[in-house]
């Protein structure tokens, strides 16, 4: 008899997380955030030392004074974490967590659902593919897994973004071999039960490239124009919808743009426009100012059939990895600064957003929960400010997607609970 109990105990348990598992045919109405799963321990079995944390090992030690994250997670609710050499004020040890571990990205998922984001663009960096680089891509091959197993458990979605970073000459055939690796063992165009999570747009899987147009980057138009050629070949067995990250300026080739009408051909041929904002505006009268490109880019994208992804973020800091850079360089001032964000690209008319980023501690925009109390010594964190609760940016990113469902405006001033 209490096998039996046991059974259907584990059965109901099994059935209930599958309920939660749930197709999405659109990225319209939605909030989608990057997701780039990059942390490490030199414990978590992933051979990759402490990866971001100590940028791939552009900091030889990873200890007060020698880090590359902004941010510190808050790592109450992980359930396995490392130590590290950091230290709290009472002396106490300061750990990390890693998504090597299946129960970090189960974690995140979680949150997403409880907060009401709908799911996450899986960064893969195109020098990962490299050779010599296999230790990386192996990581984050597991990561991608662990994401789809979470994506599916808790009624989610998952797209990949390739970001051409790093691109190298042979990248082309790289990418299109992962990527057809990637949608082989999902079943991705079948939409296989069991990992049909994955995000689908105008009929076809979601496949975003970003990186297409910025000035800064060594690579011109010949790789990204063949990508984008290939994977919307309707003759192709790869054919997907493309979601392409180009500059902020894109529309009239600003200052953050390549002055090149290629870029304006391959975003026809795409899907979904998705314009890079971070530091493009720092002040909240500087995004007033650039909320009149976004207004803009929508009836730009309205007018040839595009999808219309504008990127918001919570603030920035960069400093422990560049010195150069100021430290809380753009405050997140207790959810003000993503709120008028959201709020501005909602109310403009924007159908679907990209939230800059969900972990990326990095950099300083992660939305997800931070560590209120943060180590001290040589290296400074943000921290998350006094008067919000830890899930407090993921909770305003999941109203405007209510918003964006329910097709209504949000209120200029940000909400409390």
């Amino acid at each position: 008899m209490r096998k039996f109990l046991l059974f259907t105990a584990a059965a109901i348990l099994i059935a209930s997380v599958g309920v939660q598992a749930k197709r999405y045919d659109s990225y319209t109405g939605l909030v989608m955030c990057g997701y780039q799963g990059w942390g490490s321990s030199p414990e978590d079995g992933s051979n990759r030392g402490w990866g971001c944390y100590t940028n791939y090992g552009q900091f030889k030690e990873f200890k007060p004074g020698s880090c590359a994250i902004d941010c510190w997670p808050d790592v109450s609710e992980y359930e396995v974490t490392y130590a590290t050499p950091f230290k709290y004020a009472d002396g106490t040890t300061a750990r990390i967590c890693s998504p090597a571990d299946y129960s970090t990205v189960d974690t995140h998922f979680r949150w997403m659902k409880e907060a009401g984001i709908d799911g996450v663009f899986m960064q893969r960096f195109a020098f990962y593919l490299h050779p010599g680089n296999e230790n990386q891509k192996a990581h984050f091959d597991k990561v991608f897994d662990h994401a789809m197993k979470a994506a599916q458990k808790y009624g989610r979605t998952v797209a990949l973004m390739y970001d051409l970073s790093g691109l190298a000459e042979g990248d082309y055939e790289r990418i299109i071999k992962d990527w057809e690796e990637i949608s082989s063992k999902y079943d991705i165009y079948n939409r296989k039960k069991g990992s049909d999570c994955y995000l689908y747009h105008n009929g076809k899987p979601l496949l975003a490239i970003w990186g297409i147009g910025f000035p800064d980057r060594p690579y011109g138009f010949e790789t990204p124009e063949k990508l984008v050629k290939f994977f919307k070949d309707k003759n192709n067995p790869l054919y997907c919808s493309l979601h392409l990250g180009v500059p902020a300026y894109w529309r009239e080739f600003g200052s953050d743009c390549r002055k090149d009408p290629k870029l304006h051909e391959l975003i026809e041929i795409a899907d979904i426009i998705h314009p890079w904002t971070a530091g493009r505006y720092r002040t909240y009268e500087e995004y007033d100012k650039y909320l009149e490109t976004v207004k803009g880019d929508i009836a730009w994208a309205e007018e040839h059939g595009k999808g219309y992804a504008p990127s918001v973020w919570p603030g920035f800091s960069w400093h422990n990895k560049y010195s150069a850079w100021a430290f809380n360089e753009v405050p997140r001032d207790s959810g003000r600064y993503l709120w008028k964000q959201l709020a501005g690209a909602v109310n403009a008319g924007a159908k679907m957003i990209y939230v800059s980023m969900f972990d990326e501690i990095e950099e300083g925009t992660a939305i997800f929960k931070i560590a209120r109390e943060v180590p001290v010594g040589e290296s400074q964190f943000v921290a998350l400010d006094d008067d919000i609760p830890a899930d407090h940016f993921m909770w305003l990113a999941g109203l405007a997607s209510k918003a964006l469902k329910k097709g209504k405006q949000l209120p200029e001033v940000m909400p409390r609970r």
